[in-house]
């Protein structure tokens, strides 16, 4: 191919590329960026003098390109250019761990010593991927030796994986050709950033559990070992809070929920304690700094409350749709699934499967009212209904109810190990489809679901016996990919049902 039109093609890929790894993936703890990546490019200069005088600037371009196509998709790429001795290494090593990246990619240019790789990688001490670039899609006949040494990253990457082993360091490999492998480079690498992700992430938790749903329980320990904070809100915090907020609050709360999309057919009086109710918890999350809130709608602070006498449904369908999720019963084992999930897509919605159409592998997906507006389907026409399930001592209260967006989309639970054992707990996940059915008549958000696999009885047999809460986190997206890699870099094991 003639290398002015191969370079075309390969610009014209990069930004293709780019505008569906955009509108599939997210990394939204960084607006301007998916995060962090040090690039580590080996090189053997064994051939220098030997071969043509343009051989190591070809090798400079080639690994510049790969910052490029990085560069491209959004990732703040640093580079330092060929790694070409094992000093050299070391010094790119030292400088490379100062900048903090989340994750060290190793992409050898040919064939190089592992010693020109793992020295950097064991200073940065980041999860580490290895990406064999593979340029060429045919080799004509008067390939020569040069060709072929330009062309060895297989070995490259064979001895890099072969150093990262036998220095016992953990890391992925992604082979790099065409769109479809570059889509699936990214996402291995926004998995493996995301595997430190939850550290120190706050989990507010506003109530006790519901009684009996032990399914739903994680302790201080289990949270603390999968480097969460627990935040315990006190009850008092929120009912000074709903009582402090005023009528222009709740006036400002109506117009900022009638402009996120949703049709309220409804007084301003059958929402107003609700509103208020949202004003008070957005203030909560914002004064004790949450990444997510658990609250128990049924017990004494929510429905029962001779103050608030409402669910949280409404209130929390505003918080989760600011991408705070947010469960109910008290469930803080949901939580940590819809924090994982939040990393790869803002399409993440708090459910449960409430049955199983056997005759067609489908499962019908429901939520007691709280929903995130992100994972509404336009068509369904999303609106704020009355609360007729839960009614509150003060008002029925209010819910929101619509359809999700059809497309791909991943089942995710979380379930807690032996605190002290080797792995600190599993993440169970299930692909399948989302249909454009909705029923209206269920009480809020709802969607079917075509699993995956050839036998949904058994996948859904399997999901059982690994012991998940009974609610979970619906991903509108296939991140089963994210997930796999996410566990590879943690002590939190994966499985894949179905």
């Amino acid at each position: 191919m003639n290398e002015a039109v191969h370079q075309r093609e390969l610009r014209i890929s990069q930004s293709r590329s780019r505008d569906r790894l955009r509108a599939a993936s997210r990394f939204p703890a960084r607006p301007s960026s998916n995060g962090r990546i040090a690039l580590l490019t080996p090189y053997f200069p064994l051939f220098d003098g030997t071969f043509p005088d343009d051989y190591r600037t070809r090798q400079e371009q080639n690994a510049q390109q790969l910052a490029d196509l990085l560069t491209g998709w959004g990732f703040e790429v640093h580079h330092l250019g060929l790694t070409d001795s094992e000093s050299l290494a070391v010094e790119h090593g030292k400088r490379l761990a100062s900048v903090d990246p989340h994750v060290v990619l190793v992409a050898p240019v040919m064939a190089a010593p592992a010693t020109y790789s793992v020295p950097a990688v064991t200073l940065i001490d980041r999860p580490s991927v290895v990406c064999q670039v593979v340029r060429r899609a045919r080799i004509g006949a008067d390939y020569d030796e040069i060709d072929a040494t330009e062309d060895s990253t297989l070995l490259g990457c064979i001895m890099a994986c072969s150093g990262l082993r036998r220095a016992n360091r953990q890391f992925a490999h992604v082979m790099l050709t065409d769109l479809a492998s570059q889509h699936h480079l990214a996402r291995v690498l926004y998995g493996a950033i995301a595997s430190r992700s939850l550290v120190g992430k706050r989990i507010g938790l506003l109530g006790a559990t519901l009684e009996g749903y032990v399914d739903v329980e994680l302790s201080a320990a289990e949270l603390d070992q999968i480097g969460l904070v627990g935040v315990e809100v006190p009850g008092h915090a929120l009912m000074a809070g709903f009582e402090s907020v005023d009528e222009t609050d709740v006036a400002d709360a109506r117009v900022a929920l009638a402009a996120s999309g949703l049709s309220i057919a409804l007084d301003d009086g059958s929402v107003q304690r609700d509103l208020k109710l949202a004003v008070a918890l957005e203030r909560i999350v914002a004064s004790y700094e949450l990444d997510a809130l658990s609250f128990n709608c049924h017990g004494d602070l929510f429905r029962r409350s001779p103050i608030v006498g409402i669910p949280g449904c409404l209130a929390g369908s505003v918080i989760a749709s600011s991408e705070c999720p947010v469960t109910c019963t008290g469930d803080v084992s949901t939580i940590v699934a819809l924090l994982v999930a939040q990393q790869f897509t803002p399409k993440v919605q708090y459910c449960e499967p409430y049955t199983f159409e056997y005759a067609s592998g489908r499962v019908i997906l429901g939520s007691c009212g709280i929903g995130n507006l992100a994972t509404a389907s336009s068509s369904t026409n999303p609106s704020v209904c009355v609360n007729y399930a839960y009614p509150g001592s003060k008002s029925p209260g209010c819910c929101v109810r619509f359809g999700l967006e059809a497309g791909a989309a991943t089942l995710l639970a979380y379930v807690p190990r032996e605190v002290g054992g080797d792995e600190i707990g599993l993440l169970l996940s299930m692909s399948g489809s989302l249909s454009d059915d909705f029923h209206q008549d269920m009480h809020g958000p709802n969607a079917v679901l075509q699993l995956s696999g050839d036998d949904p009885t058994s996948s859904l047999s399997d999901w059982a016996i690994e012991g998940p809460a009974h609610h979970l986190a619906l991903a509108g997206a296939d991140i089963s990919v994210e997930i796999a890699t996410l566990s590879a870099f943690s002590r939190i094991r994966h499985r894949h049902v179905g």
